[in-house]
């Protein structure tokens, strides 16, 4: 039944294999579960009195120019209101595009909650004989949490953009510094604005490559991080500090920047290298070959990164490739640096102490990494020490009262 306060009219813009148009009275009447598709200023006006001992779906939203902390628990005030009803909120984060486009709709997740577990089986019933995922997010007070999901804006994201962003400001007045002021000082020489393309092109797309190589290496330093303290603890199942774990949760996000970066600064060499002439020799060919491999390989991750590409792999499968591709990944970066800036790493350029060259300093944390992990390869003594953490953890667990 559709519920209107002018079934007449509405009957003529609904189809008639959605259901018949009744009065609100007559819908709230003769239904056992209601779908309340109205603002939350307008609860306190409803027929309360005919909605007692009914199933009530609660789909509304706070207004979106009220924050999360200034508006009230929607949920939980209809459920006040309607003390002898079961009030459940659910599927207020779904949008018009998401239910029109119908076909898609599986792997899309229906947040609920309530207080009485036999409504929130029936809406979860309901929830999933449209095709979506059922959520339980426990009691009514969590319904401010569920009305909030809607207003979310790159939660996940702010952090890693933070991080690419500070680092991409280093490493770009790193440079200018190199560039542009350190020379002059070592010459006496006065400021002058001359070539401004290699501040357009040159030194951005060189600064987007150093970003690209840090933020490829913290997607891999956390996991290192983590099995040496592993091994530390002699036990897999420890707990981490909120940093880590936090960075460990930004992975994906700082992978998906990686490859961004990457990209552009591929398209700004190839700009870079078209307008001025260099003499080719093994090092600029193996430069050119191993930062194509390397962009190449984080495009495999980033899409296998996608729900529905991972949603059709198997976890070995997965983990293989966000693994071995990533570490490999890491690797051709790291030699497409060294190629590329092979003469600055062996001749002798400290006579700027103060400001280190930018290379030394883009390399200094890869290749920490890469030693970590070699080094984890080599200890044989690893999952020896793991497995007997483990073991004590199981042993210990036998003991504990049940």
């Amino acid at each position: 039944l559709l519920a209107s306060r002018n079934p007449q009219q509405t009957s003529l813009r609904v189809p008639s294999e959605c259901g018949s148009v009744v009065s609100v009275t007559e819908g709230l009447t003769d239904s056992d579960v209601l779908v309340l598709a109205v603002p939350a200023g307008a609860h306190p006006n409803l027929p309360l009195e005919i909605m007692k001992n009914k199933i009530i779906i609660d789909v509304s939203n706070r207004p979106s120019s009220e924050s999360f902390h200034q508006h009230n628990n929607i949920g939980e005030s209809l459920q006040a209101l309607l003390p002898n009803s079961h009030v459940v909120k659910a599927f207020n984060t779904l949008s018009a595009y998401a239910l029109f486009r119908g076909i898609q709709q599986g792997t899309t997740a229906v947040p609920y909650c309530g207080n009485d577990d036999v409504a929130k089986c029936e809406v979860a019933r309901m929830i999933r004989r449209l095709g979506f995922t059922s959520e339980d997010h426990g009691s009514i007070e969590q319904a401010k949490q569920i009305e909030n999901i809607p207003f979310s804006f790159f939660t996940k994201w702010r952090l890693p953009v933070i991080i690419a962003i500070t680092i991409l400001t280093f490493f770009w007045i790193l440079m200018f510094v190199r560039k542009r002021l350190c020379p002059l000082v070592d010459s006496g020489g006065d400021w002058t604005a001359t070539s401004p393309e290699k501040l357009i092109l040159q030194q951005t797309q060189h600064t987007l490559a150093l970003t690209a190589l840090t933020l490829l290496t913290l997607c891999y330093t956390p996991g290192v991080l983590v099995s040496y303290i592993q091994l530390h603890r002699g036990s897999r199942f420890c707990r981490l500090p909120n940093w880590m774990e936090n960075w460990l949760k930004s992975r994906k996000e700082l992978g998906v920047i990686a490859l961004m970066t990457a990209a552009v600064h591929a398209v700004g060499a190839i700009a870079d290298a078209a307008t001025e002439h260099k003499d080719g020799d093994w090092r600029i060919y193996s430069y050119f070959i191993c930062g194509i491999y390397s962009l190449g390989l984080m495009l495999v991750l980033g899409i296998t990164s996608l729900p529905s590409v991972g949603a059709a792999m198997s976890w070995r499968e997965f983990s293989f490739v966000q693994r071995y591709g990533g570490w490999w990944a890491l690797v051709f970066a790291i030699m497409h640096v060294i190629f590329y800036k092979w003469d600055h790493l062996t001749m002798n350029l400290f006579k700027f102490v103060v400001i280190p060259h930018q290379i030394h300093l883009v390399l200094t944390l890869p290749l920490l990494t890469l030693l970590l992990k070699l080094l984890l390869l080599l200890l044989w003594l690893r999952n020896k020490c793991l497995k007997h953490g483990a073991n004590v953890e199981e042993s210990v667990a036998k003991d504990l009262p049940v």
